[in-house]
């Protein structure tokens, strides 16, 4: 009985290793029969068509292999069919997901934002729409704006006004500013050029050291009149008393030498004979007056019966209680603490 077993068991292993190994896609023992319509077997001893498999979801049967359903496609049934106008889909999908506002797709492709100057206002967008001449869009944007104050709209986009002009809400041009007039880049109006500055090019500029303008709205700066001065787009300025102008254009004033002295930026002098320099300015002594305008002056002494201090320009009349002559002054009280002084000085050594 076992030796009957035994023949039994070699038997069925022979008829096994005698069987058809069947490929991918097949089954059978003797013969290799094609699995059913879109279902998958594993390459290995197929005998049963229970064998036999249906794709994954996302994934086709190209009669060898599944395969992932590529972009743009959805799995059905085991077939790959193409997504609809303004739908997409990732590779492998199941279904196909609607384009947002701003983005259109077209046979399934990947969702692409709309180009400037275009929108799509509704989710599954097949195509975007060319924004109207005076608006303009973003990439990727659902809707038309009107240009701001200091922009333009062309070819669908807002563009900055260049300097010299401007532009209101919503304008597809930039209007030029007036003679006189400047703006800088992306001004909604345009400004006069103020005291000290001049229009060129669009723009106010500062008049360059040594030349300024006095009015609003010019075209041309003119130079400071001799011994003035300018920083640019400055108002012109007399020097200071001790300074000079050395050169046509300067900002600053230039000091005098040791000694000298200057009126109004003129060159440096030296001060009338008799007179002293205090501070930068000639001035005459005290009981001095001045005769003459400044700087070309003289110093005149005062007459008996007046005196003057130092730097008056006219002499004042002594009171009745001032002893007088011609260089200098002194009153009663003054006399009476020196004669006090001269009495004790002869009591103490008689």
């Amino acid at each position: 009985m076992r030796k009957f077993y035994i023949i039994t068991f070699f038997l069925q292993l022979t008829q096994f290793l005698k069987a058809q190994k069947c490929q991918a896609g097949y089954y059978g023992t003797s013969e290799c029969l094609q699995c059913p319509n879109n279902m998958m077997s594993n390459p290995s001893n197929n005998h049963s068509i229970d064998q036999c498999y249906n794709c994954p979801d996302g994934y086709y049967f190209n009669s060898v292999d599944c395969l992932k359903c590529k972009a743009g496609t959805y799995s059905q049934n085991g077939k790959c069919i193409t997504c609809e106008d303004g739908t997409s889909s990732e590779e492998g999908s199941l279904f196909c997901y609607e384009c947002p506002p701003g983005q259109y797709s077209k046979n399934g492709e990947k969702c692409k934002e709309c180009p400037i100057g275009y929108y799509s206002p509704n989710v599954k967008s097949s195509s975007c729409i060319k924004c109207h001449p005076q608006k303009a869009s973003n990439k990727g944007s659902w809707m038309c704006n009107y240009c701001q104050p200091g922009e333009y709209a062309k070819d669908g986009e807002c563009l900055i006004c260049p300097s010299g002009t401007y532009s209101k809400f919503g304008s597809i041009y930039c209007a030029k500013c007036e003679l006189g007039q400047g703006s800088n880049p992306g001004s909604s109006m345009c400004i006069d050029c103020p005291p000290g500055t001049i229009s060129q090019q669009g723009r106010c500029i500062n008049c360059y050291a040594g030349s300024t303008t006095t009015e609003y709205n010019q075209i041309v700066c003119s130079r400071c009149p001799d011994g003035q001065y300018s920083e640019p787009g400055g108002q012109c300025k007399f020097c200071e008393p001790g300074t000079y102008i050395s050169s046509f254009r300067q900002k600053s004033c230039v000091p005098c030498k040791r000694g000298l002295t200057s009126y109004q930026g003129s060159q440096c002098f030296e001060c009338p004979q008799g007179s002293l320099l205090i501070d930068n300015k000639c001035v005459c002594g005290k009981n001095q007056f001045m005769v003459g305008e400044y700087p070309n002056f003289t110093c005149q002494s005062c007459q008996q019966g007046f005196f003057s201090e130092e730097g008056s320009s006219s002499p004042e009349e002594c009171q009745p209680s001032q002893i007088i002559n011609a260089h200098a002054s002194f009153n009663s009280s003054d006399i009476l603490k020196t004669l006090s002084i001269y009495l004790i000085f002869l009591m103490l050594y008689i």
